[in-house]
């Protein structure tokens, strides 16, 4: 049984992560997306928070006053009768009710403003979960392609080691210099260094991916290869993400307008109010309904100046909006074409490694018969490795193009 159990969590923990699994861990455990659905979550409640305090709030009222001279239960009213009960220590209980009715509509451009405020919080929570998937699709895609230029150094390796074998059979024959060794054992040497250089670099980013996805420093294996549909998302620029923020932003700013405006309105409020009064034994009931009027006819242009305020962060919103919608329309322009150039250096690159394959085939057929030394043969194989890495590396610069146009595009 313990052999069953050790030997699933062994395959489990060498199993092959997808970048598919990858992104569906992401949303689960990404501290980033975790805190922007939090910051939505509050926003949300402060726009209903604010849609309530329309309807005003009720108020328990409750004291115990010592005076130093009695003092009647009630205020005084005609008809006033001698036998009206008095008390130096008056305990009051009761309940009242006050509501906002009009206030230049203020009120009304406050829960709008907190409608707008939840509605760019879930628009950014959008937006952070498309940048941390488009950060896991670039780190994904590095690792895979410095895994695929390590296989390339790895294989490379071996070859060189077979090759020096029989270098120093021949040697033992007579048929090739000792030169001829040491200069394969030291390029056995210079390519042990680049994978040992080529493994410090993934596991630098595998820690970085573990971090963005899970939050922690979790032991990643190999990574599965990727395979990208290529298709040119069809996109409404109005409904990007990162416009709509800006739109709402321009929207706000309208509301924002119209509040230092109300300033200038009058405001008037409704109250209504019960209360019992106890004192020697017994009770007395008061209760009042207003209607109460306040209207602020001269601050010293305090006013006037919130007003000019809000007036110039309209004028500055619409002009972000309108810098905002062009520069991410060039954006997008541009990484069209960065895709373009990368399927150009893909192909060209792809060519260069063919070429280089081939040449590597002729000048070994031609150290095999002493045309060449060692050194030109040496040269074109390790050209023909550079020039793999460079067509991985290419592969790996054109997938990425196309993960930062859709993470561009995406609605």
């Amino acid at each position: 049984m313990k052999i069953v159990v050790l030997t699933l969590i062994f395959i489990a923990s060498t199993y092959a992560l997808t970048l598919d699994k990858a992104l569906k861990d992401l949303e689960k455990n990404n501290l980033d997306i975790k805190i922007s659905k939090n910051e939505s979550e509050i926003s949300s409640l402060s726009k209903e928070q604010k849609k309530d305090t329309q309807f005003g709030k009720f108020n328990l009222n409750s004291s115990i006053t010592k005076y130093n001279d009695k003092r009647t239960l009630a205020p005084l009213a005609p008809p006033i009768s001698s036998d009206v009960v008095t008390s130096d220590k008056l305990t009051t209980l009761g309940i009242s009710y006050k509501v906002t009715l009009f206030n230049g509509f203020g009120l009304s451009n406050d829960i709008d403003i907190a409608k707008l405020n939840s509605f760019i919080s879930k628009e950014k929570e959008k937006l952070t979960f498309l940048q941390m998937q488009y950060n896991t699709q670039v780190l994904f895609s590095d690792i895979l392609s410095l895994q695929n230029i390590e296989n390339s150094y790895e294989k490379y390796q071996e070859v060189l080691k077979s090759l020096e074998k029989i270098i120093e059979k021949e040697f033992e024959y007579g048929k090739k210099a000792k030169v001829d060794v040491f200069k394969i054992q030291s390029d056995i040497k210079k390519n042990e260094a680049k994978i040992i250089e080529v493994k410090t670099k993934i596991n630098i980013l595998k820690n970085s991916l573990s971090f963005l996805i899970y939050g922690e420093n979790k032991k990643l294996g190999k990574l599965e290869s990727i395979s990208f549909a290529n298709e040119d998302n069809k996109y409404n620029l109005e409904k990007l993400p990162q416009i709509k923020v800006a739109k709402t932003n321009l929207e706000k700013s309208n509301k924002d307008y119209n509040k230092a405006l109300s300033l200038y309105y009058p405001t008037v409020n409704f109250e209504a109010a019960y209360s019992d009064t106890y004192g020697e034994g017994e009770k007395e009931s008061v209760s009042n309904i207003a209607l109460q009027l306040n209207w602020n006819i001269f601050d010293f242009n305090v006013r006037e100046k919130n007003l000019q305020k809000a007036k110039i962060e309209k004028i500055k919103s619409t002009l972000e909006y309108k810098k905002l919608t062009n520069e991410y329309e060039n954006k997008i322009l541009e990484s069209k074409e960065l895709i373009k150039q990368n399927i150009s250096l893909s192909n060209s690159a792809k060519s260069q490694f063919k070429l280089a394959q081939k040449t590597t085939q002729i000048e070994k057929i031609r150290y095999e018969e002493d045309q060449i030394s060692i050194n030109d043969y040496l040269l074109a194989f390790s050209n023909e490795q550079l020039l793999q890495a460079n067509q991985i590396q290419a592969n790996n610069n054109l997938l990425k193009s196309r993960f930062y146009y859709q993470y561009l595009t995406k609605e």
